[in-house]
């Protein structure tokens, strides 16, 4: 899936398809991603240790979640706004 999505991007991007080949190499790079998981499941570190023994207890988890979820709520707000400002031109430079 990789090795075709690289070269979809290729010939997107000769033909100046720039907006399309930017998901299409982003979905090379996942497909590489997840062919790395797929190969190692269920070893983190291979004959070694494995993804079930080097897990943290779940409510070290759970407490990252919230954690996650809360910087979330602060920081998407926020971005959003940067985001809308930059659309309308108002943070350019003069």
């Amino acid at each position: 899936m990789s090795g075709v999505a690289g070269a979809l991007t290729l010939v997107l991007v000769a033909r100046r398809r720039f907006a399309i080949a930017r998901y299409v190499a982003a979905l090379a790079v996942v497909a590489v991603l997840w062919g790395w998981a797929a190969g190692q499941y269920p070893w983190m570190l291979e004959h070694e240790l494995t993804i079930e023994a080097a897990a943290a207890p779940r409510a070290t988890l759970e407490a990252g979640l919230i954690a996650f979820g809360a910087g979330a709520l602060l920081l998407v707000p926020a971005l959003v706004w940067l985001l809308v400002l930059f659309q309308r031109g108002v943070l350019e430079s003069e």
